[in-house]
């Protein structure tokens, strides 16, 4: 992704691939490569994105991708085909916008999908197979409605610059205003504390049994390296040892030291591959504990942290990803869907419509290394260029699973053997992940 080019939202999905919602579409993270592949963007399809401006994205419990862009919310089932639409009034325009509201979207457990708009809280409510935009909005506090939070089913948080936030009891419709002023982001954590952010401060909302709740205030103090490092809060994360990531305009991203009930500061380190800017916002973490963050770039947070002085810390190395210049002059055409790294460490990759793709790189993962593709096609032999899976055998074959039967792949000779129901197969035609 160009520099230029303002990433909103990064998120993985159930099957663990990486998107990135952006200003110029939406994007996939190949995470053998580190290179960024552009969905949806075949040109004058209408069922096609494009490279809209991509506000966010959430996965429903069928595994469907709901995509919200700035003209409208569209759902794409596994395949990536285009299910459902819904376009925003034609009354709104890019002068008075429908869609800048904020980036929430979800699914609550009973399949209702709820966002946010200038006409308040808006739900798509199931009917049979496709959804309508109940009749019923929940009113909005103004026109400024930034953040909407889901806790247990039952209740709505709601906030909005310059004014208050609102609590909606969705059993018994019953709605609590609070005076507060500017909240923008919300974030229950995991031991159930609800984080506020707004443009002055972070606040720690507090509830004492049958009390009216109470708000502790962290703000940027001038001289003091335990506090925030700006006052203006943009998102928060918690990883997977309960560290609570608080990124913060115009600074390095810090965590809350609960036990000390101060704020550590990440610096970067003059060893690392790469640096990290300003503005940047932890959001995803790997299963190696790894850190992805991103601003107008995406950059993967190496741990062990180490300690520099009492409130300060930096990363063992960070790495900022980039596309190959050999693979991204073709990457905007190709869409993988399918992948196997197989017993030699070798990458190969289904194409949706252009065949199979093996991968090879002149340096190790994320080293700006330069990636090389070779393509197999049904000219060279393959039974179909639509792959729908790829396993290798004992013997180093590769199976793949194709729109046309069954092929298997020497990787020493480059031949292929088809099978079809001649063959006794029951059908031609596989299913996703079917090899």
């Amino acid at each position: 992704i160009n520099a230029p080019c303002l990433l909103r939202k990064f998120y993985e999905d159930h099957a663990g691939k990486l998107w990135i919602t952006s200003h110029c579409g939406l994007y996939q993270i190949n995470r053998q490569t580190g290179s960024f592949e552009i969905q949806l963007n075949e040109a004058g399809k209408p069922d096609q994105l494009g490279k809209k401006m991509v506000r966010t994205l959430t996965e429903d419990r069928s595994g469907n991708l709901w995509i919200r862009t700035f003209d409208g919310i569209y759902k794409y089932n596994t395949d990536l085909e285009l299910v459902f639409s819904w376009k925003y009034p034609e009354i709104y325009t890019m002068a008075q916008p429908y869609w800048d509201i904020s980036l929430t979207l979800f699914e609550d457990q009973s399949g209702t999908i709820w966002f946010l708009c200038r006409e308040g809280i808006q739900k798509l409510v199931k009917r049979e197979v496709n959804f309508s935009v109940h009749e019923n909005p929940i009113p909005p506090i103004n026109k400024n409605m930034r953040d909407l939070l889901l806790i247990n089913d039952t209740s709505l948080l709601s906030g909005a610059l310059g004014e208050k936030f609102c609590v909606y009891d969705l059993k018994n419709g019953l709605v609590k205003t609070y005076d507060f002023n500017g909240a923008r982001r919300f974030f229950l954590d995991s031991h159930e504390v609800l984080w506020i952010g707004t443009s002055h401060g972070l606040y720690r909302m507090l509830e004492p049994e049958g009390q009216v709740p109470l708000f502790e205030r962290y703000i940027a103090v001038r001289g003091d390296s335990s506090s925030l490092p700006s006052k203006s809060i943009l998102d928060f994360f918690e990883d997977s040892a309960g560290k609570f990531w608080v990124a913060c305009s115009n600074a390095m991203p810090c965590y809350y030291d609960r036990e000390n009930d101060c704020f550590i500061q990440v610096t970067n380190n003059p060893d690392s591959q790469a640096r990290l800017p300003d503005n940047v916002s932890i959001c995803h973490e790997t299963e190696r504990k790894e850190l992805w963050a991103i601003n107008r770039g995406v950059y993967k947070i190496i741990p062990p942290f180490i300690k520099i002085s009492e409130h300060s810390v930096m990363p063992s190395d960070v790495i900022e990803y980039v596309s190959p210049k050999p693979f991204a002059a073709i990457e905007d055409t190709l869409d993988f869907k399918v992948t196997l790294v197989d017993s030699k460490g070798v990458l190969w990759m289904g194409d949706r419509r252009k065949g199979l793709f093996k991968l090879e790189q002149d340096s190790p993962e994320g080293k700006n290394s330069q990636s090389y593709l070779t393509s197999y096609s049904i000219s060279d032999g393959l039974s179909s260029n639509r792959i729908r899976g790829i396993q290798e055998d004992r013997k180093g074959n590769l199976w793949i699973a194709t729109s046309n039967g069954l092929s298997k792949f020497d990787p020493e000779s480059e031949t292929f053997s088809n099978f079809n129901k001649q063959n006794g197969l029951p059908s031609n035609n596989f299913h996703w992940g079917s090899a």
